[in-house]
């Protein structure tokens, strides 16, 4: 794609040296056909992801059999889990790609997890959304379903303060309702 005279790939380039969220695109096969400089630093760390020849593959054989699994089933986007006993979980958020007269791959973003105490993964979404950890924290909470009056007794605050969070995180997401905001968040979220 070009903008004008503009080659957007540099463009493209400049901003994946930039962004700290570690990015890849594989085929079905896991084999790599790019990543991100984030990335390529987790890949290196050996404690999440490896390099088998030209492929990823998650640390633990089952863990590598369950992403395959899941991959083969996404038709279009979905969000896998990635629960390993040795280290931190982390949420991966998984777009198929299918352009025209190409194999399908897919876009994987790979998100630290920021809680996981009820049995949800939920990615950084202070980090994703550009939201203060109370806004997070009431984010979540109205997300898996809880109300305003059950959301403010669980934190020890009032109502009117959930609600003004809530408020706060509208205007942040540029979402007018919380249907919009369950669809915009819910994806950062794997049970």
């Amino acid at each position: 794609m070009n903008l004008g005279s503009f080659d957007v790939g540099q463009y493209f380039e400049c901003w994946s040296e930039r962004v700290a969220t570690p990015s890849f695109m594989h085929d079905a096969d896991l084999r790599l056909l790019w990543m991100n400089v984030a990335g390529e630093r987790l890949l290196a760390g050996g404690k999440v992801l490896t390099r088998q020849g030209n492929a990823m593959a998650w640390v633990g054989s089952d863990e590598n059999r369950g992403y395959s699994r899941f991959i083969a089933g996404v038709e279009v986007a979905g969000t896998w889990a990635y629960r390993p006993r040795s280290t931190h979980a982390r949420v991966v958020r998984v777009n198929r790609l299918e352009p025209e007269n190409l194999p399908v791959a897919f876009a994987i973003v790979i998100f630290e997890v920021e809680r996981a105490d009820d049995g949800n993964c939920w990615a950084d979404l202070g980090a994703t959304f550009g939201l203060t950890p109370a806004e997070a924290e009431v984010t979540r909470r109205v997300v898996e379903g809880f109300g305003v009056v059950r959301v403010a007794i669980a934190l020890g605050i009032s109502p009117e303060t959930v609600r003004t969070h809530l408020k706060r995180v509208y205007s942040k997401l540029g979402v007018k309702s919380r249907d919009e905001m369950f669809a915009m968040v819910a994806p950062y979220r794997a049970q």
